[in-house]
C-alpha cells in the first residue's frame, strides 16, 4: 500500500500527516499480519508491504477461504486520504478481500477548496486601498482643473 501524504508543518514532530494502517488475515482468524515486519501498526511510513510465503497464505485460504485486506485511517487531518494497494502472487484471486475502514470516513468527495480568510480580508483591503487613491487622485484633478 502507498499513499502520498500531505506535507508536515515545520513545528511538526512527526514526518507522516496521515496515518494509515495495513493489515492482512484469514477471515476467521484473530492473528494479523502487519507491514514492514512489524509486529503491529506502522505509524512511520506510507509506503508498506506485508510479505507473505505461499505455506502462510495456502494456511489462511484453508482456515477461511478468504484472506482479508484491511486499510484502516488511523489519523487524518484530512477529509480523505486515497491509497494504492497492490495485490500479488500465486493463489486464488477470489479469496481475496479488500475491506476500507469507513469509521473515520467524513465523504470519499472533497469538500471544496478550503479558504484562507486572512488572505481574502487582506485582498479586500487591498481593493478598497486602490479604489480609495483612484478617487483621491480623480478628486485632486478635478480641484486642480476648477481652480485654473
Amino acid at each position: 500500500m502507498a499513499y502520498t501524504d500531505p506535507p508536515a508543518s515545520s513545528e511538526s514532530k512527526t514526518i507522516i500527516v496521515n496515518t494509515v494502517g495495513l493489515t492482512v488475515n484469514s477471515a476467521n482468524s484473530t492473528t494479523y499480519f502487519y507491514p514492514n515486519e512489524l509486529d503491529g501498526p506502522d505509524d512511520y511510513n506510507n509506503v508498506q508491504v506485508i510479505l507473505l510465503d505461499s505455506e502462510t497464505v495456502e494456511s489462511m485460504t484453508k482456515e477461511s477461504n478468504k484472506i482479508q485486506v484491511k486499510v484502516t485511517r488511523r489519523s487524518l487531518s484530512t477529509s480523505m486520504q486515497p491509497v494504492s494497494i497492490v495485490v500479488t502472487g500465486g493463489f486464488d484471486w477470489s479469496s481475496v478481500v479488500v475491506n476500507d475502514d469507513t469509521s473515520k470516513n467524513e465523504a470519499d468527495v472533497p469538500k471544496g477548496i478550503p479558504i484562507d480568510t486572512n488572505v481574502v480580508i487582506g485582498i479586500l483591503i487591498i481593493i478598497v486601498t486602490v479604489i480609495l487613491v483612484v478617487a483621491f487622485v480623480f478628486i485632486c484633478i478635478r480641484q486642480r482643473k476648477e481652480k485654473k
